[in-house]
């Protein structure tokens, strides 16, 4: 995807400052109905004395603040367990519950507001937390694991196949392949070199919508998946994202992005098994980091003879992608999906 514009701002961040008049307020507003901790201290004692205990609890938060140490007496939990079902006598019936510190336990007692915005006018916005936020066309979760957009596109797309099967009482294979791509599988393929993931379960949810719309074909509803794949010569769509990838990549090394290069280092070689623009691929520490767009290519595209990746137009390079690749594993059978 192209880079961003860079954008350049005015006000500095400001240092965070804890307020007395905010631990007050956060003292006071502890449930007084749950356990004590660890410690023995229970929330309606700090509540009952909260005026007293202001001062000196700044002083620790700022301290922690300063020094970016949480004090270890916080650190501390007692761990009970709690019965579920079946025998007491088997440790497995049991769930444990951590009981925390009522001052260390984290708690979102501070809510961000976006005061002034470039035009200099002053807002008391006040910034919500989200766990999933949507942005150009893809939801993006907190944990970047893409699982809710994998939801959403996949409950989207098996809609309009339930209203193809409704609205058509008879299909042929041309019909019925014609739909699909143009109404079904675009819903599907919208920003996959974002949002493509490894996890085997979505990846069979995406393939999922492809193996119920070719059920409906009674002339083929029984043979396997793979099989009513080749008879209609439909890609996989593990393979149609493995494909896109290859484009992407070869718009990003023709200059067809106005992007930034950097991230995909050219391998300086005398290796003549190939080609000639092979990238080097760096070691990931974080999964994360393995599936993104920038490594997970890496493999495939150095693996690319060198009459592919030297096309010099983008439907060329497209039509000698397919013919090496018009045996590739995943092309009617999906490695993600059973």
């Amino acid at each position: 995807m192209p880079d961003p514009p860079s954008c350049t701002y005015d006000h500095a961040l400001e240092d965070i400052e804890i307020l007395e008049d905010s631990v007050t307020k956060l003292l006071k507003s502890l449930n007084t109905k749950k356990a004590a901790g660890p410690d023995g201290i229970t929330p309606l004692l700090l509540v009952e004395t909260a005026d007293a205990l202001t001062q000196p609890i700044t002083l620790i938060f700022r301290k922690s603040l300063a020094s970016g140490q949480i004090p270890q007496d916080w650190r501390s939990a007692s761990v009970s367990p709690i019965y579920k079902k079946g025998s007491k006598l088997e440790p497995g019936n049991y769930r444990p519950k951590s009981s925390v510190l009522k001052l260390g336990s984290k708690k979102s007692g501070t809510k961000y507001t976006m005061k002034e915005t470039g035009n200099g006018e002053e807002h008391e916005i006040v910034l919500e937390e989200h766990v999933v936020e949507k942005d150009l066309g893809v939801y993006v979760d907190n944990a970047l694991s893409f699982k809710e957009h994998v939801i959403r596109s996949t409950v989207k797309a098996n809609k309009v196949v339930g209203i193809i099967r409704r609205t058509f009482d008879f299909l042929t294979d041309d019909l019925l392949v014609r739909l699909y791509n143009s109404l079904v599988r675009p819903l599907q393929e919208s920003g996959h070199s974002v949002w493509q993931s490894q996890h085997k379960t979505l990846c069979s949810n995406v393939e999922d919508v492809q193996r119920r719309a070719t059920k409906l074909l009674a002339s083929i509803r029984d043979k396997p998946y793979p099989e009513r794949l080749a008879n209609l010569r439909l890609p996989s769509l593990e393979f149609r994202r493995k494909r896109g990838d290859m484009i992407d990549l070869w718009k990003y090394s023709h200059g067809v992005y106005d992007t930034d290069r950097t991230h995909f280092n050219v391998e300086k070689t005398r290796d003549t098994r190939g080609n000639s623009l092979k990238i080097n691929k760096h070691r990931c520490r974080l999964y994360l980091r393995n599936n993104s767009f920038s490594h997970r290519v890496v493999n495939d595209w150095n693996s690319l003879p060198e009459s592919v990746v030297t096309a010099p137009t983008v439907n060329c390079f497209k039509n000698q992608l397919d013919k090496h690749w018009e045996n590739h594993p995943s092309l009617f059978n999906p490695q993600c999906a059973s």
